[in-house]
């Protein structure tokens, strides 16, 4: 279960920074919000986190786009039922395929993007009560540490844009950036992202 949580919410947290350096716009606003929030003197604390909605939002766009547990885990039906059309015998082994639940234009406009806006003002929430994004399950089967695993993420993410300026390295264009995904239980990046630059920018104090 330790071994699992961890690799989840750094899955999650690599692709959240692998999105942000292919977006520099949302880098930018990113950290103009950090920079309001906390301010450039000291480090991002978990209190910080419930005054930055846009930094939620790229977490809750990363869990949808890039879900790290795409089949969730498995259920088994407790009798025969029809499902879509298709006999379900008792028994059976089921999946959640969150993954093409996240990608679904019937839910989502323009699922291929990344786009934490479509977040912002809505209440669409990721702990499994919006059947259209389902990262960390829903009912007695999710994730028992959803919450921290939540928070961890959220405050991960928020130092490393805090306090670093973030780029591909150079001559690496932004757009080459692979988000090609690579599938065994979990959804990693195909290629890791490893030469990213990273620029301290808070003041000496902070660090």
């Amino acid at each position: 279960m330790l071994n699992g949580g961890t690799h989840t919410t750094s899955a999650t947290i690599e692709w959240a920074v692998t999105e942000t350096i292919r977006h520099p716009r949302i880098l930018e606003k990113a950290q103009q919000e950090l920079e309001a929030v906390v301010g450039l003197h000291r480090r991002v604390e978990e209190s910080d986190l419930e005054k930055l909605p846009y930094l939620q939002c790229i977490v809750k766009e990363t869990l949808r786009r890039h879900p790290p547990a795409p089949l969730l885990v498995p259920h088994m039906s407790t009798q025969a039922c029809k499902v879509g059309g298709y006999d379900v015998p008792k028994g059976t082994t089921l999946f959640v395929n969150a993954y093409a639940i996240g990608m679904d234009p019937s839910y989502w406009e323009n699922p291929l993007e990344f786009l934490p806006e479509r977040f912002a003002g809505t209440a669409v929430d990721v702990r499994g009560q919006d059947f259209e994004l389902l990262p960390f399950g829903s009912g007695r089967r999710s994730c028992p540490a959803m919450t921290m695993g939540l928070k961890t993420a959220q405050f991960a993410v928020s130092s490393l844009i805090h306090a670093f300026d973030w780029s591909a390295e150079i001559p690496r264009a932004v757009k080459d950036l692979t988000i090609d995904e690579g599938f065994c239980s979990l959804l990693w990046p195909e290629t890791p992202l490893l030469k990213a630059v990273a620029t301290p920018k808070l003041s000496k104090d902070a660090y």
